[in-house]
């Protein structure tokens, strides 16, 4: 018990630290056609610059340099160090084309990759493989300016959607998505069910090495993420409808089904044999967005959840039935769950993409049309914003803010930049307001919309920055007072970092709290901020 305890305060003291700091916005761009234009993805460069990439419906206008080819094309936009645009391509068939991954590669080009029904036409040198009506992975690969090196359309007779990809170690390339079809075109393996993981290792000139049909009897699909791990092997996550049966595995899957949709997350090794594999997930629905190594060990999963406490889900939803939270999962190596946390406000919220920090923090980036209420400590600023949080590995929230415009602002990605900073990449419709610096291309369509922001210190490393804040009596059952009159707010946090109460004045009844040890935030009247330790008896 007494080693328990000491682990706690060990995470809480170095919490202190980290609860001292807050983002600061230090730019922000806006690229766009007079069309829409969605982003999905953003990388950095090696020459400290910004590679772009979405769809677009968008003619020449705006920022955009080229007409569109068919419906909808892959617009990828390359920045320079200084945000302003060094080049950008439109690159599509005549039909539709969804540009949803990129990778920068070892020879300074770049590999992109995503979902098209284009026969050969405009960019596109190879029909479509299945129906017209039927989508197949679209890869190419570029060079450092942007001109096609080589291409490849990978699909059967059905629907196939690429939305993950990443370069091997032997200078070749994984992708993640999912598949309809049985044994044609590309296609090596028969569906498992109503569609199925299908990873596809290809070698540096696109030709196929192997390929893997992973599913089981129901629809198994969206893998957002696929990554290389350092054994050569491969990580990758989606959602799954499919479980396994008191008779025996479904297909390829060993666990139950949790409810309507789970994360499926697996192992493979280095020729795509299943190493290990978990399914988590609530009652409802919950559908995986990302998941990053962690510095500390294990894996670190976010998406999002409509389901309270059950199954793996160990919090309540934060909001109404159907409402979705944030839900992110931390994994040991083996894939068995070392903790969860459910974050929220009273609306819809999104996890679409986790990094980490030198502190070992996992920085979220999600989007929110939630006004302030459980973890959301802003206002929306529109209809969805923008919402990113810190938190640590004892699961304290740090801080978390709240970043867009008057109207529609959604993410898609959160990458750490060559400065240390942070990028926040997605899709806005709103004009020059909140934290938006510039117009929309053409009023009520998506750009791309992307804000840097770094991680300021708001207090010092030492317990409190106001000086002399005392808490007394402590320990307390019954009511403490905090040594000084002008204060504006008193947040009380949980050992998990949840927000369980918030005051504005000094003296304050405590009997309703439970036994334990809380995080007091107080700020004063002049926004100084200390946080005091205070152990409820």
């Amino acid at each position: 018990m007494k080693t328990k305890l000491l682990f706690i305060m060990i995470a809480l003291l170095l919490s202190l630290k980290n609860l001292g700091q807050t983002a600061q916005i230090n730019w922000d761009k806006t690229i766009g056609g007079t069309g829409i234009d969605n982003m999905t993805s953003v990388i950095t460069t090696s020459d400290g610059g910004y590679f772009l990439i979405g769809d677009s419906k968008s003619n020449i206008s705006g920022d955009k340099t080229e007409n569109s080819k068919g419906e909808r094309d892959y617009w990828v936009v390359k920045l320079k160090a200084d945000r302003t645009v060094e080049w950008e391509k439109t690159i599509g068939g005549s039909g539709i084309d969804i540009c949803t991954a990129v990778v920068q590669t070892s020879d300074g080009g770049y590999f992109v990759g995503g979902y098209s029904i284009s026969n050969a036409s405009g960019d596109k040198t190879e029909d479509n493989i299945g129906a017209n009506d039927s989508f197949d992975y679209w890869v190419l690969k570029l060079n450092a300016t942007g001109t096609i090196e080589w291409q490849k359309t990978l699909g059967g007779d059905l629907v196939e959607e690429l939305h993950s990809v990443a370069q091997t170690s032997d200078g070749g390339y994984i992708l993640g998505g999912h598949s309809n079809s049985n044994i044609s075109g590309n296609k090596t393996e028969d569906s498992k069910g109503g569609s199925d993981y299908w990873i596809v290792k290809l070698a540096s000139n696109g030709s196929i090495d192997w390929q893997k049909t992973i599913g089981g009897s129901q629809t198994d699909r969206w893998v957002n993420k696929i990554f290389q791990t350092q054994d050569g092997g491969y990580v990758l996550g989606g959602q799954s409808f499919s479980g396994s049966s008191a008779s025996g595995p479904d297909g390829d899957k060993t666990e139950p089904n949790k409810g309507n949709g789970d994360y499926w997350i697996l192992k493979l090794t280095t020729i795509g044999n299943i190493e290990w594999q978990k399914t988590l997930g609530g009652a409802q629905s919950d559908t995986f967005n990302d998941i990053i190594q962690s510095n500390t060990g294990g894996f670190l999963i976010i998406g999002s959840s409509d389901s309270g406490i059950s199954g793996d889900k160990t919090e309540a939803r934060r909001g109404d039935f159907s409402i979705s939270d944030v839900w992110i999962v931390k994994l040991e190596n083996g894939g068995d769950v070392s903790w969860d946390k459910t974050i929220g406000g009273a609306r819809f919220d999104f996890g679409l993409s986790v990094v980490q920090d030198a502190n070992n923090n996992y920085i979220l980036g999600m989007y929110s049309n939630s006004n302030i209420s459980d973890e959301k400590t802003e206002d929306s600023k529109g209809f969805y914003d923008y919402w990113v949080m810190s938190i640590s590995e004892s699961k304290m929230i740090n801080w978390d803010k709240t970043i867009g415009g008057g109207d529609d602002d959604k993410l898609s990605k959160i990458i750490k930049d060559t400065s240390n900073n942070y990028v926040l990449a997605g899709s806005s419709i709103s004009n020059i307001s909140g934290d938006k610096t510039e117009n929309s291309k053409q009023t009520g369509n998506n750009d791309f919309w992307i804000a840097n922001f770094q991680i300021s210190s708001t207090a010092s490393i030492k317990e409190n920055s106001l000086s002399d804040v005392q808490i007394y009596p402590n320990p307390s059952s019954d009511k403490i007072t905090i040594n000084i009159d002008a204060i504006k707010s008193v947040d009380f946090f949980d050992i998990n970092g949840k927000k369980v109460k918030t005051f504005s004045k000094n003296r304050i009844d405590i009997t309703d709290l439970k036994t334990g040890v809380y995080i007091l935030k107080i700020t004063s009247k002049s926004n100084q901020i200390s946080h005091k330790k205070l152990v409820v008896q």
